[in-house]
């Protein structure tokens, strides 16, 4: 995890571990880098349903179903950068307030040939988490359908990778 208080620009990394300090490199820190985390099955995202399962085709051993238009799903994410309030590097999130992302990341489903963004209900630290963000969006009534359904974020400047769901 970057501490959220170094700022855009180029940064100095060092390692050190039992005493020993490696090489220090300069690398690119971005004020934000969204990235939707992936479930382990295909470019499948951890997306999850309001009862628990996940939004993927019907799985063997995967609690597992398409989801609707109208559903609220629950996106994993890391690098969505600060919030407010602010959440002290190395600090699990709280619960009351919630540490909320601003401005709101948009949320697209698309599909080859057609898509639609909308704005989450929430995008911010998980309470209890470490630098887990979570998105909390609901599924446009004109979402395409299907077993490939694409997510990605846009945050001001910056998309995200691109997610798999199941929409029916």
């Amino acid at each position: 995890q970057i501490p959220f208080e170094t700022p855009a620009g180029e940064a100095t990394v060092r390692v050190e571990r039992d005493g020993q300090r490696g090489n220090a490199i300069t690398v690119p820190v971005a004020a934000a880098a969204p990235r939707l985390l992936r479930l382990g099955i295909g470019d499948y995202g951890i997306a999850v349903n309001q009862d628990g399962s996940f939004p993927i085709p019907p799985t063997p051993g995967v609690n597992s179903h398409p989801a609707s238009p109208g559903d609220v799903l629950v996106f994993y994410a890391i690098g969505l950068g600060p919030t407010v309030p602010v959440v002290g590097t190395g600090a699990g999130a709280p619960s009351s307030p919630l540490a909320q992302v601003s401005p709101l990341p948009a949320v697209s489903f698309s599909s080859l040939f057609a898509g639609t963004s909308v704005q989450p209900l929430f995008a911010g630290l998980t309470p209890g988490f470490v630098g887990l963000y979570q998105i909390n969006v609901a599924v446009p009534e004109d979402s395409p359908t299907g077993d490939r359904v694409r997510v990605q974020l846009q945050q001001e400047s910056a998309a995200s990778n691109v997610v798999l769901i199941a929409v029916q």
